[in-house]
């Protein structure tokens, strides 16, 4: 009896151990590293018009963080714009986003990035406004981030922002778009 007590007491504290261990790998209930950020040239632009758009990663935390640096748009790229209409249905662009890093530069440690706290790496974005929106009217757009580098394939993973962080999105921004 009092063998399988222990081994269940065992079984429990061995469980709550890897439990922990993982919740914390994982970052959960921790505050994010980064957040994403959006600037617009423009909140009123005319379909035939260029709208530049600036995406960027802020460090939100204390410390210095590594993120990787050669960022795109797409999914696979670190950046990707999304775009809703009035009524809050998402908006196609004209053409896709997808950017991909090249896997060879993922062991060049040139490629990455130090962020102290409040610093920020920001990506530029020119486009016409028709290869954005569809037809005239209001829209809303934001950026999400999200690493494109798991941290598995990282050339230094002291304090990377890496793609397992999952996302961060910026504060959405209305845009009137005029013929």
């Amino acid at each position: 009896m009092k063998r399988t007590f222990a081994l269940a007491v065992m079984r429990r504290v061995l469980f709550a151990v890897l439990f922990v261990g993982f919740s914390g790998f994982v970052g959960a209930g921790q505050a994010p590293l980064v957040h994403a950020r959006l600037s617009v040239s423009c909140s009123t632009c005319k379909r035939g018009e260029p709208i530049e758009l600036l995406a960027g990663i802020e460090n939100s935390s204390n410390d210095v963080v590594r993120v990787y640096g050669d960022l795109g748009w797409g999914e696979l790229a670190g950046f990707v714009l999304h775009i809703e209409d009035a009524n809050g249905r998402s908006v196609e662009a004209a053409s896709y986003d997808d950017d991909m890093i090249v896997p060879s530069t993922l062991d060049d440690p040139s490629y990455y990035a130090s962020l102290r706290e409040g610093h920020s790496l920001w990506m530029r974005r020119v486009a016409v406004g028709k290869a954005l929106f569809p037809a005239r009217g209001t829209y809303t757009i934001w950026v999400s981030y999200r690493s494109p580098v798991p941290v598995a394939l990282a050339a230094d993973r002291t304090h990377f922002v890496s793609r397992e962080m999952g996302y961060a999105e910026s504060r959405k921004v209305k845009i009137v778009v005029v013929d």
